[in-house]
């Protein structure tokens, strides 16, 4: 603990957060209840189902950046909705199986 204060300034400005845009790519998915820190760490719509999965609606401004979560999360993600985002991960998918081949 210092003895000095350091008042925030007047002129200092928020920090600024993914704002949605109307060019956005939007998805949907579902996920199982082990990865329901979706919900939390990104900004997206969630419905919670009957079972404890999560229905989650996510809107990038980048379709790559949903296909690295959903690449992430596996088999913990299904019924993927989204032509923009269901393309790039297979993508990413063939571009990372070509770099480091199937698994043995």
């Amino acid at each position: 603990v210092l003895a000095e204060s350091y008042p925030p300034r007047d002129d200092a400005e928020p920090m600024a957060g993914y704002q949605p845009s109307e060019s956005d790519v939007h998805v949907r998915f579902t996920v199982a209840a082990g990865a329901a820190w979706v919900a939390e760490y990104y900004p997206v719509d969630a419905e919670a189902l009957v079972d404890g999965r999560l229905r989650i609606t996510m809107s990038v401004a980048d379709p790559m950046v949903a296909a690295r979560l959903l690449i992430q999360l596996g088999d913990l993600a299904s019924d993927i909705d989204g032509v923009e985002v269901v393309a790039a991960t297979d993508e990413l998918r063939h571009r990372l199986l070509t770099r480091y081949g199937r698994p043995k």
